[in-house]
């Protein structure tokens, strides 16, 4: 160091290539190089799962994607929405989720995007309104408030947006509105795009697609917990302490799931 430095601040250099050299010595202990992540040891990340725990797994996440995907399911939850949906519902969940008449789905009678043009029916949620992570006027708390009254409009916003999960098409992920852009002179989404560039069946196809792909639906969320309900009771019953293999299991069974339920979507 210079005739000027600072006692202090030599020993602060002074610990800090202590530090350094410590760190460097159990690098070297280790066997790992920075420059070169795969001198890392395979067996510091091998699969602690069994036969059976890959067999298990595999089968509980068909099992959600059966739940998932089953139609008679699928109608009965799309009757508690459109029940929701009436004027009058006529059932208990119809009357709790009744959302007939929210701004958020129509303004001035149409279906509309977020800069104000007409909007595809089939994906009005997607392009307005229903997005709580929304920045813009059409945030559904923002729309909802105004329209209803402060305490009223924030209850309706969770009483719409869970009633439009039991729809056929479900609720669109939160933050859909950030993908927003303009092709040909009219407002659009990422995720309408991708959805009708997989599609094999046209706008029908594309509609499936975006139900699959990019939505949130009460079906889905059930067939969720049957795979989390399943998998803690064979880590139970097995029983399996080991907790770096219950995490791989969880993972196997929920990407199963996830996996086969978008491949479903895609192909049907």
């Amino acid at each position: 160091m210079g005739a000027n430095s600072n006692p202090a601040q030599e020993l602060i250099f002074q610990n800090s290539l202590a530090h350094l050299d410590e760190l460097e010595r159990a690098l070297v202990e280790a066997k790992i190089d920075l420059q070169l992540l795969g001198n890392l040891e395979p067996e510091m990340v091998k699969s602690a799962l069994d036969g059976y725990d890959y067999l298990f797994s595999i089968i509980f996440g068909i099992l959600g994607t059966v739940i998932t995907s089953n139609r008679a399911i699928s109608a009965f939850c799309g009757q508690i929405h459109t029940d929701s949906s009436r004027n009058n519902p006529k059932t208990l969940l119809g009357k709790i989720l009744h959302h007939n008449g929210d701004a958020i789905d129509k303004v001035n009678g149409k279906f509309v995007n977020r800069s104000g043009a007409a909007a595809d029916l089939m994906f009005h949620r997607v392009l307005y309104g229903h997005d709580i992570l929304s920045f813009g006027p059409d945030n559904p708390f923002y729309v909802l408030t105004k329209q209803h009254g402060l305490l009223r409009g924030t209850l309706q916003v969770f009483r719409h947006l869970i009633a439009d999960t039991f729809s056929v098409q479900g609720l669109p992920i939160p933050g859909h509105s950030w993908l927003d852009y303009t092709e040909n002179g009219k407002t659009t989404n990422v995720l309408k795009k991708i959805s009708e560039s997989v599609s094999i069946n046209g706008r029908q196809g594309a509609n499936e697609a975006f139900s699959r792909m990019f939505t949130i639906k009460a079906q889905d969320i059930g067939a969720g917990g049957l795979v989390w309900a399943t998998s803690k009771a064979y880590i139970h019953c097995r029983p399996i302490e080991d907790e770096t293999r219950q995490r791989q299991f969880k993972i196997l069974s929920f990407g199963t799931c996830i996996l086969a339920n978008v491949s479903y979507g895609l192909v049907s």
